[in-house]
């Protein structure tokens, strides 16, 4: 069986970045096994991987636009489909296969970074049931709740935003940090604070 070049690097895209289902794999390894030509294109592809794999990618990459503005560029070229492995290949085909693959790589690895290196938002969670309560919250500011109080504390470290739901009475000692605003939501209120003490009442 023959494949598009668009076709199979997609699939081998996915494949190195383990996010290919079975019948993928099976697509890819049976490609694998029709030619040593394929099985060198294949090595080619995973160096490319490998090596972008260290590369330091942002959180906030967007995969399907880049993919996307890849595919609009080769459409732009009007080129014809191309066999897999042709007994003739012009150098223009594999120059832009060439880069076709790595862009590919680039969004795979970056997608693949992404997922890795996002980090869940942790809550932190403080009740005052039967008296008052006085605690630190991760991010070093310190709370005192009135009795029958509560709060919740998260930080979102993407957005990097502390921010506290609260039911009741609790008076604030935030810590200052400018890139970092401090927010306390008490129902259809939203208080924003940089760093300073105050007392917030928030009953239904």
């Amino acid at each position: 069986m023959k494949y598009t070049h668009d076709h199979i690097d997609e699939l081998i895209g996915k494949y190195l970045a383990q996010e290919a289902d079975v019948q993928e794999k099976t697509i890819v390894e049976d490609w694998l096994s029709e030619g040593t030509d394929n099985q060198k294109y294949f090595d080619q592809f995973k160096t490319i991987f490998e090596s972008a794999a260290s590369v330091k990618v942002s959180p906030q990459f967007d995969t399907d636009a880049a993919w996307n503005k890849l595919k609009s560029k080769l459409n732009q070229r009007e080129a014809p489909t191309v066999p897999l492995h042709p007994e003739k290949k012009t150098s223009f085909f594999t120059t832009v296969w060439r880069v076709a693959a790595s862009l590919l790589l680039i969004v795979s690895v970056g997608y693949v970074l992404y997922r890795i290196t996002e980090k869940p938002i942790d809550v932190f969670s403080i009740a005052a049931v039967d008296t008052t309560v006085q605690d630190t919250l991760p991010d070093g500011s310190s709370a005192f709740l009135r009795k029958g109080s509560t709060i919740s504390y998260a930080y979102n470290t993407r957005k990097k935003i502390r921010s506290v739901k609260m039911d009741g009475e609790a008076y604030f000692n935030v810590k200052h940090e400018t890139e970092k605003p401090f927010l306390i939501e008490t129902g259809d209120v939203i208080i924003e604070d940089l760093g300073t003490t105050f007392n917030v009442k928030a009953y239904p």
